[in-house]
């Protein structure tokens, strides 16, 4: 591969070696492919030109099953991919079971079906007042709203 995934030397069928062949991709995608032996590449020779031709690389054993309706993108070789899903949903699977970055949720966020957070809640107010005063709690139940608020659980 050359020039980060655009260009590769690819062997043909006949074991004709065509070098500098442009990688195609999907439109918004980006990808730096390594084909290895169970690589696809479709080879598209305008005119049937060898100097000016064009690869969709391809690689039938490291596709993921889907569902009918679904899309998902990827790096399959290591088991990161981004499955959507027909009913809408977005899945996200990590090789290391990990992920970084921003996940914006419309109504509920859940793990395993479980929701563990929900739409951000009104403000709750400090304690005031009363007629026994517990110093001790009012610092706690001021800890514990600090926490909800620099968690985003509440404003």
């Amino acid at each position: 591969m050359k020039e980060g995934g655009k260009r590769a030397k690819v062997q043909t069928f006949e074991n004709e070696i065509i070098d500098d062949v442009l990688m195609l991709y999907g439109y918004g995608e980006a990808s730096n492919i390594q084909p290895d032996t169970t690589s696809l590449v479709l080879l598209l020779c305008p005119l049937g030109s060898k100097t000016n031709v064009f690869g969709v690389p391809y690689n039938v054993t490291l596709q993921p099953t889907l569902a009918a309706g679904e899309k998902a993108i990827g790096n399959f070789k290591i088991g990161n991919k981004i499955t959507f899903k027909a009913n809408g949903d977005v899945e996200i699977t990590s090789a290391l079971s990990s992920f970084s970055g921003i996940v914006d949720v419309a109504g509920v966020y859940k793990v395993d079906g479980v929701q563990v957070v929900g739409n951000q809640g009104a403000a709750v107010t400090a304690p005031t007042g009363g007629a026994t005063i517990d110093a001790e709690a009012r610092v706690a139940i001021n800890a514990i709203i600090a926490r909800m608020t620099a968690h985003g659980l509440i404003l």
